[in-house]
Protein backbone atom coordinates (compact mmCIF):
# COMPACT_ATOMS: atom_id res chain seq x y z
CA UNK A 1 0.00 0.00 0.00
CA UNK A 2 1.48 3.38 -0.97
CA UNK A 3 1.75 6.26 1.48
CA UNK A 4 -0.76 8.22 -0.63
CA UNK A 5 -3.32 5.42 -0.32
CA UNK A 6 -2.84 5.34 3.46
CA UNK A 7 -3.56 9.07 3.64
CA UNK A 8 -6.64 8.71 1.41
CA UNK A 9 -8.03 5.85 3.51
CA UNK A 10 -7.54 7.93 6.67
CA UNK A 11 -9.31 10.89 5.05
CA UNK A 12 -12.23 8.77 3.90
CA UNK A 13 -12.49 7.15 7.35
CA UNK A 14 -12.80 10.63 8.83
CA UNK A 15 -15.53 11.48 6.34
CA UNK A 16 -17.36 8.28 7.27
CA UNK A 17 -17.23 9.21 10.95
CA UNK A 18 -18.60 12.66 10.17
CA UNK A 19 -21.39 11.20 8.04
CA UNK A 20 -22.20 8.65 10.70
CA UNK A 21 -22.68 11.44 13.22
CA UNK A 22 -25.60 12.74 11.15
CA UNK A 23 -29.13 11.68 12.07
CA UNK A 24 -29.74 9.80 8.79
CA UNK A 25 -32.86 11.84 8.06
CA UNK A 26 -34.11 12.46 4.52
CA UNK A 27 -31.71 14.57 2.45
CA UNK A 28 -32.24 18.22 1.64
CA UNK A 29 -29.65 17.95 -1.13
CA UNK A 30 -26.67 18.93 1.03
CA UNK A 31 -24.37 16.85 3.20
CA UNK A 32 -21.61 14.26 3.21
CA UNK A 33 -21.18 11.62 0.51
CA UNK A 34 -19.13 8.47 1.02
CA UNK A 35 -18.68 5.32 -1.06
CA UNK A 36 -16.45 2.89 -2.86
CA UNK A 37 -16.45 0.09 -5.36
CA UNK A 38 -14.65 -2.51 -7.42
CA UNK A 39 -13.89 -2.30 -11.14
CA UNK A 40 -11.99 -4.19 -13.81
CA UNK A 41 -10.42 -3.11 -17.07
CA UNK A 42 -7.04 -2.37 -18.61
CA UNK A 43 -3.91 -0.50 -17.63
CA UNK A 44 -1.87 0.74 -20.61
CA UNK A 45 1.37 2.66 -21.12
CA UNK A 46 2.66 4.97 -23.85
CA UNK A 47 6.15 6.39 -24.39
CA UNK A 48 7.83 3.37 -22.81
CA UNK A 49 10.52 2.74 -25.42
CA UNK A 50 13.81 2.28 -23.59
CA UNK A 51 12.12 2.64 -20.19
CA UNK A 52 11.75 0.17 -17.32
CA UNK A 53 11.35 0.13 -13.55
CA UNK A 54 14.23 -1.04 -11.34
CA UNK A 55 13.33 -2.60 -7.99
CA UNK A 56 16.19 -1.81 -5.63
CA UNK A 57 17.38 -2.23 -2.04
CA UNK A 58 15.10 -2.64 0.99
CA UNK A 59 14.33 0.66 2.69
CA UNK A 60 12.29 -0.70 5.62
CA UNK A 61 10.16 -3.60 6.86
CA UNK A 62 6.49 -2.89 7.57
CA UNK A 63 4.18 -4.91 9.85
CA UNK A 64 0.95 -5.62 7.96
CA UNK A 65 -0.97 -7.89 10.38
CA UNK A 66 -1.58 -8.46 14.09
CA UNK A 67 0.48 -11.66 14.03
CA UNK A 68 3.58 -9.66 13.12
CA UNK A 69 3.82 -10.58 9.42
CA UNK A 70 6.03 -8.10 7.58
CA UNK A 71 6.75 -7.12 3.99
CA UNK A 72 9.81 -5.43 2.58
CA UNK A 73 9.56 -1.96 1.09
CA UNK A 74 12.06 -1.39 -1.71
CA UNK A 75 13.10 1.57 -3.82
CA UNK A 76 11.61 2.02 -7.28
CA UNK A 77 13.05 4.15 -10.07
CA UNK A 78 12.65 4.63 -13.81
CA UNK A 79 15.71 3.35 -15.69
CA UNK A 80 17.12 2.29 -19.03
CA UNK A 81 16.72 -1.52 -18.94
CA UNK A 82 20.12 -2.00 -20.58
CA UNK A 83 21.91 -0.19 -17.74
CA UNK A 84 20.28 -0.92 -14.36
CA UNK A 85 21.76 0.84 -11.31
CA UNK A 86 23.77 -1.03 -8.63
CA UNK A 87 21.71 -2.97 -6.11
CA UNK A 88 18.87 -3.74 -8.56
CA UNK A 89 17.09 -7.00 -7.74
CA UNK A 90 14.51 -6.93 -10.54
CA UNK A 91 13.88 -5.08 -13.82
CA UNK A 92 10.26 -4.66 -14.93
CA UNK A 93 9.51 -3.58 -18.49
CA UNK A 94 6.25 -1.80 -19.25
CA UNK A 95 3.54 -3.75 -21.10
CA UNK A 96 1.63 -2.00 -23.86
CA UNK A 97 -1.54 -2.98 -22.00
CA UNK A 98 -2.57 -5.46 -19.32
CA UNK A 99 -5.76 -6.63 -17.63
CA UNK A 100 -6.16 -5.16 -14.17
CA UNK A 101 -8.57 -4.73 -11.30
CA UNK A 102 -9.17 -1.65 -9.17
CA UNK A 103 -10.59 -0.51 -5.86
CA UNK A 104 -12.24 2.92 -5.75
CA UNK A 105 -13.09 5.19 -2.82
CA UNK A 106 -14.75 8.58 -2.78
CA UNK A 107 -15.86 11.03 -0.15
CA UNK A 108 -16.82 14.67 0.04
CA UNK A 109 -19.66 17.14 0.33
CA UNK A 110 -22.75 17.86 -1.76
CA UNK A 111 -23.59 21.55 -1.97
CA UNK A 112 -26.88 20.93 -3.79
CA UNK A 113 -28.82 17.99 -5.27
CA UNK A 114 -26.74 18.36 -8.46
CA UNK A 115 -23.23 19.48 -7.45
CA UNK A 116 -20.69 17.90 -5.12
CA UNK A 117 -16.96 18.26 -4.47
CA UNK A 118 -15.25 14.91 -3.83
CA UNK A 119 -11.91 13.30 -3.12
CA UNK A 120 -11.75 10.26 -5.41
CA UNK A 121 -9.11 7.52 -5.13
CA UNK A 122 -8.53 4.63 -7.51
CA UNK A 123 -5.88 1.96 -7.01
CA UNK A 124 -5.48 -0.29 -10.07
CA UNK A 125 -3.10 -3.22 -10.25
CA UNK A 126 -2.35 -6.19 -12.45
CA UNK A 127 -2.75 -9.74 -11.18
CA UNK A 128 0.26 -11.19 -9.34
CA UNK A 129 3.59 -9.44 -9.93
CA UNK A 130 3.10 -6.20 -11.76
CA UNK A 131 2.48 -2.48 -11.77
CA UNK A 132 0.12 -0.57 -9.51
CA UNK A 133 -1.23 2.80 -10.61
CA UNK A 134 -2.83 4.77 -7.78
CA UNK A 135 -4.74 7.93 -8.77
CA UNK A 136 -5.90 10.50 -6.23
CA UNK A 137 -8.15 13.25 -7.58
CA UNK A 138 -10.24 16.24 -6.54
CA UNK A 139 -13.36 16.08 -8.71
CA UNK A 140 -16.59 17.95 -9.23
CA UNK A 141 -19.57 15.58 -9.54
CA UNK A 142 -22.66 16.72 -11.44
CA UNK A 143 -26.04 15.00 -11.71
CA UNK A 144 -27.90 16.09 -14.87
CA UNK A 145 -30.79 13.83 -13.79
CA UNK A 146 -31.48 11.99 -10.55
CA UNK A 147 -29.93 8.61 -11.48
CA UNK A 148 -27.01 9.78 -13.63
CA UNK A 149 -23.77 11.43 -12.52
CA UNK A 150 -20.54 12.54 -14.17
CA UNK A 151 -17.34 13.77 -12.54
CA UNK A 152 -13.88 15.01 -13.50
CA UNK A 153 -10.89 16.76 -12.00
CA UNK A 154 -7.10 17.04 -11.67
CA UNK A 155 -5.19 14.14 -10.17
CA UNK A 156 -1.90 12.96 -8.75
CA UNK A 157 -0.59 9.49 -9.59
CA UNK A 158 1.71 7.05 -7.76
CA UNK A 159 3.23 4.32 -9.94
CA UNK A 160 4.60 1.33 -8.06
CA UNK A 161 5.62 -2.24 -8.71
CA UNK A 162 4.77 -5.32 -6.63
CA UNK A 163 7.33 -8.09 -6.77
CA UNK A 164 6.32 -11.11 -4.68
CA UNK A 165 9.83 -12.55 -4.32
CA UNK A 166 10.97 -9.41 -2.48
CA UNK A 167 7.75 -8.23 -0.83
CA UNK A 168 5.59 -5.20 -1.51
CA UNK A 169 7.24 -2.14 -2.99
CA UNK A 170 6.55 0.90 -0.82
CA UNK A 171 8.27 3.68 -2.73
CA UNK A 172 6.66 4.96 -5.90
CA UNK A 173 7.13 7.27 -8.87
CA UNK A 174 4.82 10.29 -8.81
CA UNK A 175 3.11 12.17 -11.64
CA UNK A 176 0.16 14.41 -12.50
CA UNK A 177 -2.91 13.91 -14.67
CA UNK A 178 -6.69 13.82 -14.44
CA UNK A 179 -9.56 11.48 -13.64
CA UNK A 180 -13.04 11.29 -15.19
CA UNK A 181 -15.95 8.97 -14.43
CA UNK A 182 -19.66 8.49 -15.08
CA UNK A 183 -22.27 6.43 -13.31
CA UNK A 184 -25.84 5.19 -13.42
CA UNK A 185 -27.70 4.47 -10.17
CA UNK A 186 -29.37 1.09 -10.71
CA UNK A 187 -30.62 1.08 -7.11
CA UNK A 188 -31.52 4.40 -5.47
CA UNK A 189 -32.77 4.15 -1.89
CA UNK A 190 -33.33 7.05 0.54
CA UNK A 191 -29.99 6.41 2.29
CA UNK A 192 -27.82 4.50 -0.20
CA UNK A 193 -27.28 3.71 -3.87
CA UNK A 194 -25.74 1.01 -6.05
CA UNK A 195 -24.16 2.42 -9.21
CA UNK A 196 -22.72 1.12 -12.43
CA UNK A 197 -19.59 3.18 -13.07
CA UNK A 198 -17.17 3.72 -15.96
CA UNK A 199 -13.81 5.34 -15.22
CA UNK A 200 -10.88 6.82 -17.13
CA UNK A 201 -7.67 8.13 -15.63
CA UNK A 202 -4.39 9.24 -17.18
CA UNK A 203 -1.13 10.28 -15.49
CA UNK A 204 2.21 11.47 -16.93
CA UNK A 205 5.32 10.11 -15.21
CA UNK A 206 8.52 11.78 -16.48
CA UNK A 207 7.52 11.49 -20.14
CA UNK A 208 5.71 8.17 -19.74
CA UNK A 209 1.92 8.08 -19.85
CA UNK A 210 -0.18 5.59 -17.88
CA UNK A 211 -3.89 5.14 -18.65
CA UNK A 212 -6.55 3.27 -16.68
CA UNK A 213 -9.93 2.32 -18.16
CA UNK A 214 -12.36 0.32 -16.04
CA UNK A 215 -16.00 -0.60 -15.48
CA UNK A 216 -17.71 -1.93 -12.37
CA UNK A 217 -19.95 -1.28 -9.38
CA UNK A 218 -19.88 1.18 -6.52
CA UNK A 219 -21.96 1.53 -3.37
CA UNK A 220 -22.54 4.94 -1.86
CA UNK A 221 -24.11 6.53 1.16
CA UNK A 222 -26.77 8.99 0.06
CA UNK A 223 -26.40 12.56 1.27
CA UNK A 224 -27.48 12.90 4.88
CA UNK A 225 -27.73 16.59 5.62
CA UNK A 226 -29.85 18.48 8.09
CA UNK A 227 -33.56 17.96 8.30
CA UNK A 228 -35.49 19.78 5.65
CA UNK A 229 -37.55 19.35 2.49
CA UNK A 230 -36.42 16.39 0.42
CA UNK A 231 -34.24 17.55 -2.48
CA UNK A 232 -35.16 16.96 -6.07
CA UNK A 233 -32.83 15.81 -8.88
Amino acid sequence: MTRGLMVSVALLYGLAASAGAQDGSPSNGRGWILGGGLTGGTMSFAGVEGRAVAVGPVTQLVVISLDGRTVAQRTVQMVDPSAPPPGTVHIATFPESASAGAMTLHGGYAFSPRFALLADAEVMGTWGDGFTNAIFAAVVRYRPVRRVWVEAGPARGDLGYGYQDTGSVGDSITGTGFLAAAGLSVVAKPKWTVDLQARYGTVWYDGLRARDVSFGLSVGRVRSGRRGPEGKG
